[in-house]
């Protein structure tokens, strides 16, 4: 019986398995390398295309490569309830559409992008982009039928919107393009009307919400955190420019991931607060956040500090610090929801007018007094309904 091959683990891919050495090189083709490199092969023609279709700032992307690391933690502090990602102890990150338009300068139109498979557009698009390599071609392939071609007619435009698609902003583990891609081409002379951010937050919302942290934009999963970073005190010189992916250089992805890792295994970062729009946001107590309860993040951090044995190490903190979120979480949804059923009219005392339910009240006045006295005998000596506040309260369910 065959020996099966050990399969190794690809830290370019974020630690996911791969099989051979053909996967390994295929990495590079899901990264912002992969539209780097052909820089030198796309002429003055073809860049004037790429603006005309709202993607200009992909032909000067400063940092070239993901910091895996940065990555890997990051996506993975994504709650799919809030649509962002909550920092412990820190704050809360917002995944939104704007956002995505600030990073990565892509088109925010009003043309919804269909991503979908459609047999007929796949077999029309298809024999004309890729004769004789059927719907399915390996990315590579797209990138060398970019290179071989010097017009910027339609067909370079498709080639280009597919390539971006397959390797920036939805990349998945596949070295394939995915046939989903090809009903977006009708609207290729309209691309520039795309809401490829919508398109952005959606596939990063599916894979992330499903534990498929390879999957999605992660250039803009790593530009997000760093740059919602409060760097005003290491004098970060970053280029003046409308979109923050053409403004962060690999050394300056480097050197603020560096400073801002926190010491412990497995890597994971904090040392740095939040900018002040996210530390705010966490601490709104409007449902975004869990730090509400304790005074927002500097509040929480002080709270873990008196609470904490000093024996206690950085990575058991941490995850602790993810149980406190979770549980605090549970107990503001809770509480939020008792507030509101206790301060919320009925449906019957909704129709009567004021006088109504005064005179009501006045009439039942001695009835109410007598069952309060029932509930002080029978219960609480207090009269508080605690027993049934703690059944509520030993409902919630703390889970790492």
């Amino acid at each position: 019986m065959p020996r099966r091959k050990k399969s190794r683990l690809d830290p370019v891919a974020g630690g996911r398995q791969i099989a051979n050495k053909a996967q390994v090189d295929g990495t590079e083709q899901t990264s912002p390398h992969a539209i780097c490199k052909l820089y030198e092969h796309i002429n003055e023609g073809q860049c004037v295309a790429v603006r005309a279709m709202g993607t200009g700032p992909f032909l000067d992307i400063k940092c070239a490569y993901l910091h895996n690391t940065v990555v890997t933690w990051f996506t993975r502090l994504y709650h799919s309830g809030r649509r962002g990602f909550v920092v412990p102890g820190h704050g809360f990150i917002p995944l939104t559409e704007e956002s995505v338009h600030q990073i990565l300068g892509i088109p925010h139109g009003d043309i919804e992008v269909k991503y979908e498979a459609d047999y007929d557009m796949e077999q029309e698009f298809a024999a004309t982009l890729f004769p004789g390599d059927g719907s399915r071609p390996n990315i590579t392939t797209v990138a060398t039928a970019i290179i071989n071609h010097s017009e910027a007619d339609d067909r370079f435009k498709k080639l280009w919107l597919i390539y971006t698609v397959s390797t920036l902003l939805a990349p998945t583990t596949d070295a394939r393009v995915s046939n989903k891609c090809y009903p977006m081409l009708a609207d290729i002379n309209r691309a520039d009307r795309l809401n490829l951010c919508k398109f952005v937050v959606d596939q990063l919302h599916e894979h992330l919400s499903n534990g498929k942290y390879t999957n999605g934009c992660l250039l803009y999963c790593m530009l997000r955190y760093l740059d919602a970073l409060d760097c005003d005190g290491m004098e970060l010189e970053l280029t003046n420019t409308p979109y923050r992916v053409n403004a962060w250089s690999k050394t300056q992805v480097d050197i603020v991931a560096e400073l801002d890792m926190l010491e412990h295994d497995p890597p994971c970062f904090g040392k740095f607060q939040l900018k002040e729009e996210f530390r705010e946001e966490a601490a709104s107590g409007s449902g975004t956040s869990t730090l509400g309860l304790f005074g927002g993040p500097g509040g929480f951090e002080t709270w873990m500090k008196q609470n904490t044995h000093p024996s206690c190490s950085e990575n058991d903190k941490l995850k602790i610090q993810g149980i406190i979120h979770k549980f605090a979480s549970g107990l503001e949804t809770l509480l939020g929801d008792l507030v509101q059923g206790m301060t919320a009219p009925t449906a019957s005392n909704s129709t009567k007018s004021r006088r109504g339910r005064r005179n009501e009240i006045e009439e039942n006045d001695d009835t109410l007094f007598e069952d309060s006295s029932s509930s002080e005998s029978d219960g609480d000596a207090d009269g508080d309904d605690d027993t049934s506040f703690a059944s509520s309260s030993g409902s919630l369910v703390l889970t790492e």
